[in-house]
């Protein structure tokens, strides 16, 4: 298990503001008492909407997108990212993806971290500490590091 001091990004004396957003309310649920074990101040949305109105209330340090329906995920990074308030725009995201998927859209449409389903519980708070540890300076960088990444993987995936 990771150790608390990874979550201390947050508010000062806080740990980091997680906002799950999750359409299946026992994953949902699963995935908040992880987060939760792991010390961080977890809030939770079941839908776009939701997850708006959290995210402009309550300016979550990361957002993790899970709700599953086909295009539903870049929906909501595309509202977050285009917000008029710039802490909601600042919110690092964490795309959790069904396995296969091609991820150098996501990359490039601002994600911050990329996870194909299923995944081990000790990837998903890895890749949140991550995140959370990547200071907004290094971001771009990141994105583009990863959007290359995809870019080759997808040409291999078309090759084999």
């Amino acid at each position: 298990m990771l150790r608390r001091s990874r979550t201390e990004r947050g508010a000062p004396g806080g740990p980091a503001r997680v906002l799950v957003v999750q359409d299946d309310q026992d994953a949902l649920e699963l995935l908040r008492r992880l987060l939760e074990r792991a010390g961080y101040d977890v809030l939770t949305a079941p839908s776009h909407d939701r997850a708006m109105a959290v995210a402009a209330a309550e300016h979550p340090d990361v957002a993790v997108l899970d709700l599953g329906a086909s295009g539903a995920n870049l929906k909501l990074l595309d509202a977050i990212r285009h917000s008029r308030d710039s802490a909601v725009q600042s919110v690092r995201v964490v795309l959790l993806a069904r396995q296969g998927s091609n991820p150098m859209f996501s990359w490039q449409s601002g994600i911050d971290g990329f996870l194909d389903r299923p995944f081990h519980a000790d990837a998903l708070l890895e890749e949140v500490w991550s995140v959370l540890a990547r200071s907004d300076a290094d971001r771009p960088r990141h994105r583009r590091e990863q959007q290359e990444k995809a870019r080759v993987e997808g040409r291999r995936r078309a090759s084999d």
